[in-house]
């Protein structure tokens, strides 16, 4: 009664409400301003409408405001972020609002758009654990209709993981269809985890007897466990033992005992089960000690049997790892000699997903875990454990590990000198000096090691701390057999003070002297023909390792006066917009991607076109061309392409193989002498010049896109086919059709048919012809069909929207504009909603 009071009021306030924009914009513009209707993640980018008051959250205002826009013509089944407003009411927790529009014309049967399971109202308000909801749901008679029986019955599986007990118990009230056959197995599996004991004891009681998976699991952290009768009721009727599930169901030590206290089939002679339940205890969200409580229950000798098993072994060592010392000391000592007789296995579980011990020093039960490991592990150690440790132990044991021979490896060693202080370095350095004197020659290459020519993770840089750590090295005794020579990239990259003091205190050899001209910008003095053999491979979309190519340089080949062509295509990666939109949210995101590329060399042999695929050369975003003086030798400098504040592709200087070898490229490796040479002549001209020379430079003017160097080299073919399309040159455009064209010629032409000052029926029968490109959906982009919007009838779109289906955003901005156009876009505006599977507002 109460409630429609509150609508009468509503209704007969509605002339004072007055709407700017489409009543069901604002509809859903109120609903989603409202506090509980935030989303997760992002925001709903809906301002709130002008004359309505979101602040307070107050649902009466929002039907007021709901029932204005419902006269002003609003449509309820219209979706925003893939929900109606009668699903996002329910997800928002706006009980009184869902139920007003259940009785105002939303559809409970509608779904969400692109829902894989086909959600709707009910099983929203399922999810969302809405009982007032569920029940004005059941009570319809089109959501209780017979035909949905099997609907019914799967809405147990959209019940959340944890706290859904009391929905479970909701929905058992209402005699909600259960499902039946393997369904109904699974159902139960679910009961049994999640502690909902009232629906497994019905299934049970309904002849389920069996589960569909073995391993037992749990969700959640909460719950309480029934009588000890209704456990024990439920391990008679099912044919599988129950208690794997039973046993990681305690949430305190005192539920632990009653569990094993039960009288169930409790298989533990059985070593597959004994397996699965000390698996699934380890992984229950459970307080350690209730854990270890749990396992302390096992028969011994059923244990050590469970734990011989290589990744239960390898998971309870790292387990043990994290207890408090008195449950790590028994979880350790249940592995009894198995730690000393598999340290390999013993040493990899707890560096399987470790930081470094400095980065938790903290962790009292970690060091003792080391401590542990360390003195199980065989004396002396044997070769599998040197080289992995050193970062990972805390440094007290250090010495310890010295002591029992072993033997830190060049890339922990690089690490330790790279990440600790100089006081550090100092105060260990003996110690480790006396276990391993071969370091006292060798340990300033670990510091140098990523600046050097053959690092296997290069540097370009060193830090300041580097020469006060080399003296402290030098302070203990330690001096390189001969001054090292640093990588030239990594030389330009450092600071010359350190460079300097470095050469001064004998650990670095000067760079070598390199002669200015060595280096030379080659340029591409080489003939192109554009003849029927390139046109024939480049008009007709052309890829390279399975990409679309979109870039091009012509390249000299050495001992031929005609080019070769580069060509590229794909994605390097970098910093990728984009935006998810979805019911719980629509976020913006904007990471740094690895990207995918591919590249490619083509040449003309003996007449024919010879493609070579570039694959580990990539990423090649164009070249520059160089040539070394002293031998005449050419190479071709790739990479330093930025990448949107996710740094650059790698730098890489390319050598030509002998003719007739399979690659016809090669990358010189960073030792190599030319390499070094190059590098040294780059950073020598850079310092004299203040910017690099065309030689060093990443790309050069050669390079462009595919679309450009097509139109370069083919201009006047291309206004050729521009013409006839605008003339409508019947014999010249059926002599086209019989030869491939590039895409872009086919979106240039549309461009200009769209503003050409001709009748429609001509623009049309041109666009006709054009259409019939089959390679439309690459001529289509969003500035020739935004050029097609404004006259092309929405009857002569469809080879357009074919051309862009699966193209949302583009699709979607189309759409916006041809609604907005108040000449005559609510047709072109209605088939496009159609293609974007939303409701025409026509």
């Amino acid at each position: 009664m109460r409630l429609n009071l509150l609508f009468a009021c509503c209704l007969a306030l509605l002339p004072a409400l007055s709407f700017a924009g489409d009543p069901t914009d604002d509809a859903f513009d109120a609903l989603l301003s409202l506090p509980q209707a935030e989303p997760e993640q992002g925001g709903w980018n809906h301002a709130v409408p002008e004359g309505f008051d979101s602040h307070d959250g107050d649902e009466a205002a929002l039907i007021e405001w709901l029932a204005a826009c419902k006269e002003e013509g609003a449509d309820f089944s219209e979706l925003r972020h893939q929900g109606s407003l009668l699903h996002h009411a329910i997800r928002a927790g706006l009980d009184k609002t869902a139920l007003w529009l259940l009785t105002h014309g939303a559809n409970p049967l509608q779904t969400l758009d692109d829902s894989p399971d086909g959600a709707d109202a009910l099983s929203i308000a399922v999810q969302y654990r809405r009982p007032a909801v569920i029940d004005a749901l059941l009570k319809r008679k089109d959501v209780r209709a017979p035909a949905r029986r099997a609907a019914l019955a799967g809405l147990w599986q959209s019940i959340p993981d944890s706290d859904g007990e009391a929905t479970a118990n909701h929905l058992l009230a209402l005699k909600l269809p259960l499902p039946e056959g393997k369904d109904a197995q699974t159902l139960l599996r679910t009961a049994l985890a999640r502690r909902w004991y009232a629906l497994a004891l019905e299934l049970t009681a309904q002849g389920v007897d069996r589960l569909d998976l073995e391993q037992p699991q749990v969700q959640g952290t909460g719950g309480v466990l029934p009588a000890a009768g209704v456990l024990e009721t439920l391990d008679a009727r099912v044919q599988q033992p129950l208690f794997g599930f039973y046993a990681v169901q305690p949430v305190d030590v005192a539920d632990v005992d009653r569990v094993w206290a039960l009288k169930v089939r409790k298989p533990l002679t059985d070593a597959a089960f004994v397996r699965n339940l000390v698996q699934a205890m380890l992984d229950a969200p459970r307080p350690p000690p209730v854990r270890v409580k749990g396992l302390q229950h096992l028969p011994p000798e059923a244990l050590s049997a469970a734990l011989s098993d290589a990744p239960l072994f390898r998971r309870w060592v790292r387990w043990s790892a994290t207890l408090a010392p008195a449950d790590g000391e028994w979880a350790f000592a249940a592995l009894g000699t198995l730690p000393r007789e598999r340290p390999a296995e013993t040493v990899q579980a707890m560096l399987d997903g470790a930081s470094w011990f400095r980065e938790q020093p903290a962790d009292g039960s970690l060091a003792q875990a080391w401590r542990r490991v360390i003195a199980a592990l065989p004396k002396p150690l044997p070769d599998s454990v040197h080289g992995k440790l050193w970062m990972f132990v805390p440094e007290a044991l250090r010495n310890e590990l010295l002591a029992n021979g072993y033997e830190p490896g060049d890339e922990e060693l690089y690490n330790w000198l790279q990440s600790d202080t100089i006081e550090r370095i100092r105060a260990q350095w003996p110690a480790l000096k006396a276990a391993q004197p071969v370091l006292v020659g060798k340990i300033h290459a670990d510091l140098l090691h990523g600046c050097l020519p053959d690092a296997r993770y290069p540097i370009w840089q060193l830090g300041d701390a580097t020469v006060g750590k080399a003296q402290a090295l030098l302070d203990g005794g330690a001096r390189p057999d001969a001054p090292l020579t640093l990588d030239a990239s990594c030389r330009s990259g450092t600071d010359a003070k350190t460079l300097a003091a470095l050469e001064r205190i004998g650990i670095v050899q000067p760079a070598a002297a390199v002669a200015p001209d060595r280096f030379r910008s080659a340029g591409n003095d080489c003939r192109f023909d554009p003849d029927a053999i390139w046109r024939a491979a480049l008009f007709d979309a052309p890829q390279v390792g399975g990409l679309d190519a979109d870039g091009a340089q012509l390249i000299a080949l050495p001992g031929s006066d005609r080019c070769g062509l580069l060509l590229w295509g794909g994605s390097f990666g970098g910093r990728t917009f984009f935006t998810e939109d979805d019911f719980t949210g629509t976020q913006t995101f904007s990471p740094c991607t690895d990207g995918e590329n591919a590249a490619a060399l083509w040449r003309i042999v003996d007449g024919r076109l010879q493609r070579s695929d570039l694959g580990e050369l990539t990423p090649i975003g164009g070249a520059t061309a160089v040539i070394d003086t002293r031998d005449g030798t050419p190479l071709l400098r790739t990479g330093g392409i930025s990448l949107g504040g996710c740094g650059e592709t790698p730098t890489n200087l390319l050598a030509w193989n002998e003719p007739g070898a399979a690659m016809p490229l090669r990358s010189l490796p960073r030792e190599d002498a030319r390499v070094q040479a190059y590098y040294g002549h780059c950073a020598a001209a850079a310092a004299r010049n203040q910017e690099p020379p065309a030689e060093c430079q990443s790309a050069d003017n050669w390079s462009m896109s595919l679309r450009d160097f097509l139109d370069h080299h083919w201009g006047a073919e291309r206004q050729r086919y521009l013409d006839a399309v605008l003339a409508m040159d019947s014999a010249t455009l059926a002599e086209l059709r019989k030869q491939p064209t590039p895409p872009h010629w086919a979106r240039d032409a549309i461009l200009a048919v769209s503003t050409a000052t001709l009748p429609l029926p001509d623009k049309r029968a041109r666009t006709a012809w054009l259409f019939r490109d089959p390679h439309l959906a690459q001529a289509i982009d969003y500035d020739s069909a935004r050029a097609l919007r404004p006259w092309l009838p929405a009857e002569d779109w469809t080879p357009v929207l074919r051309a862009l289906d699966g193209k949302t955003e583009l699709l979607q901005m189309l759409q916006t504009e041809a609604e907005q156009d108040e000449n005559d876009g609510k047709a072109l505006s209605c088939r496009l909603a159609k293609a974007l599977k939303q409701r025409c507002r026509g």
